[in-house]
């Protein structure tokens, strides 16, 4: 058995600068596919309204980059390693869509609501080696 403890959250901090990479080749990768649109990164779900929606746990969900070209999403994308199992994540987001999560907000006081209603989440699988992108 494993009884490692990380008592000082190194692991948690490998994960996190992985993760920023991987976000990093994904935004270049998206930039050279959606030459013309704006990219956001980490929105949260919202109501049609602009206010987040939770899952029934009380949790919301951010979305990694939402493409919006000509003022309609272009796409969701969720950035991960090739092997990471997404599952929960997954219920977790259809759970605040069903719980009326349809939109997503640009940044600042006043920025502008798109409608993610009909865009499904596509997964891009970041390979930190090759530095590959693919999705599903």
């Amino acid at each position: 058995t494993n009884n490692w403890i990380d008592p000082l959250g190194l692991e948690a901090i490998a994960n996190k600068v992985a993760g920023d990479a991987r976000e990093a080749i994904a935004r270049t990768w998206l930039e050279n596919k959606f030459p013309n649109a704006k990219i956001l990164s980490e929105r949260y779900i919202r109501d049609i309204k602009g206010k987040s929606v939770r899952d029934t746990f009380g949790s919301r969900r951010r979305l990694d980059f939402v493409v919006v070209e000509d003022g309609k999403v272009k796409g969701v994308y969720e950035v991960t390693s090739p092997t990471a199992d997404k599952t929960a994540q997954m219920v977790k987001e259809a759970d605040i869509r069903r719980n009326g999560g349809t939109h997503v907000k640009e940044p600042g006081k006043n920025g502008a609501l798109y409608d993610i209603s009909k865009v499904e989440t596509e997964r891009l699988d970041v390979d930190l080696e090759t530095k590959k992108v693919s999705y599903h």
